[in-house]
This record gives C-alpha cells, structure tokens and sequence, in this order.
C-alpha cells in the first residue's frame, strides 16, 4: 500500500497543477465559448473558425475564434478569469483582484487589435467590416467601466453577434473569405502551437532589449517621480510585480557649426 501512496498522491497533485494552469483555463474557456458560437453559427448561416495561427511580421499570431457572417468579420478573444476586473481602454495592462491578490494581464483589446490586423492583412478585408470582440467566462466581475465590445457572459457576446445589423459581405464574399482565412492559417495541432510559443518567446526578447521597454519583463514603461530625490525616471507597468527601471535620457545638445 506505501508502495502505490506516494504515486498515487504525485499524480494527484500534478492533475491539480495542470488544472489550475493558465493554460489549461484558457482551453476550457475557448472550448466553453466555442460551444455557444457553434450553435449560433449553424443557427444563423454563419462560418465558425477555432484557433486560427495566422503568419504576421515578427512571427504568429493566435486567435481564438474567427467568426465570418455577412455582417462581418467578427474575431473573439477569450478570457477565462474570476475576480475582479480594473482596467480601461487606453491601458497596456489591466489588474485583476483575486481573493486581496492582484495580478497584471495584457489589456485583451490591445492583445486582440494584432489579431484584428492579421485578418486584415492576410484576408485583404477592408478595417471596417471587421469587428473585435471580447468575452470573459469564469464569473469574472467588472469594476471599472468597459467600451461595449467587452462582455461579461457568454450569453452576452452571443446576443450581441445574433443581434440585427447591416449587411456589408455577399455570399460570394463571404464564401471567399472563408476560402482565404482556410488557406493562410497554419494546420490546427501540437506543432503549431510549440511553433507560435517559441514566436512569442522570440518576440519578447527583442522586447526585453528594446531601449523602448522594460528590461526585466519587455513591458511598457511609464514616467515617475522618486519620492526620495525628485528625479524622474521610467518605471515598469507591471509594478509591484515587476520593479524594472530606465533612466530617463537627458537630451543630447547638437552643436551645429555655422557655414561662412
């Protein structure tokens, strides 16, 4: 019986690490929201795409569903979170509250504004009939107030997609958009995904030495002041989590020498 304990209790507690895991958490949500979406698009003529990998300029980019209707291209972040939700539009970053523990996310507009741009690129859509929308499940909680294009619930986002509106694609269109977006992702799989991963690690280390971000984490930076010395400099977006810093350079003065 000791002997098969110890085996027992480490497969149990690697079953609970792999469940709590941001990663396996983002899977269940797509797959939850990828449910509803399903159903809307067998119900409204409509043409569903998981997981889309599409080719950008410094790598991959990952969407998680891509839905295309002639009212538009709809491209959906999912975000599978609890707590509460602080943030605003214009922000790098937004704070979830979680049982007194804050945490720094990526602002989902800004993360799903690339992905909206990989479709326009790669479909050749004009910026107008494509729309971006995200969604948190998980009972997460809105603190601050949000642009419309953010829902709360499933439900939410289904009955904003299913909601009249006019129509800009013709069938042929939107035939040939699907046909398109088809042909340019990358194939679903381990593969690709193991790929994309390594992209984005790729990505943040030229971030990480870009003078433009923050040493430690490649975040952006923002102006403060030291309490102790007045001094200006720039701080991390991620502070506490992150206490990264750069001086602010002092411009230089050019001596320019005049012509006689």
């Amino acid at each position: 019986m000791d002997a098969l304990f110890f085996p027992v209790v480490l497969l149990l507690l690697l079953f609970v690490a792999i469940v709590k895991s941001p990663r396996f958490k983002g899977f269940i949500g797509e797959v939850y929201v990828s449910k509803g979406l399903e159903k809307l698009a067998e119900e409204g003529g409509m043409h569903l795409f998981d997981d889309v990998t599409l080719p950008v300029k410094d790598g991959t980019t990952q969407i998680d569903h891509v839905l295309i209707s002639r009212s538009g291209v709809f491209v959906i972040e999912t975000k599978n979170m609890s707590g509460w939700i602080f943030g605003a539009e214009r922000q790098s970053h937004w704070t979830q509250v979680l049982y007194k523990k804050k945490t720094k996310f990526q602002n989902p507009l800004r993360q799903n504004y690339k992905h909206i741009k990989a479709i326009e690129d790669c479909l050749g859509v004009d910026g107008s009939k494509v729309h971006g929308v995200i969604v948190f499940v998980g009972g997460a909680v809105p603190k601050t107030e949000f642009p419309p294009s953010v829902h709360w619930r499933r439900n939410s986002m289904l009955n904003f997609l299913k909601s009249p509106r006019q129509v800009v694609l013709t069938e042929s269109e939107v035939e040939a958009l699907c046909q398109a977006l088809e042909g340019r992702r990358f194939e679903r799989g381990l593969r690709t995904t193991q790929q994309h991963i390594k992209n984005v690690r790729a990505a943040r280390i030229v971030s990480q030495a870009s003078t433009d971000g923050c040493p430690r984490c490649g975040s952006a930076m923002v102006e403060r002041r030291s309490k102790k010395t007045g001094d200006v400099f720039l701080g991390c977006t991620n502070f506490p989590k992150c206490r990264g810093t750069r001086k602010v350079e002092t411009p230089k003065v050019v001596a320019f020498s005049r012509q006689q």
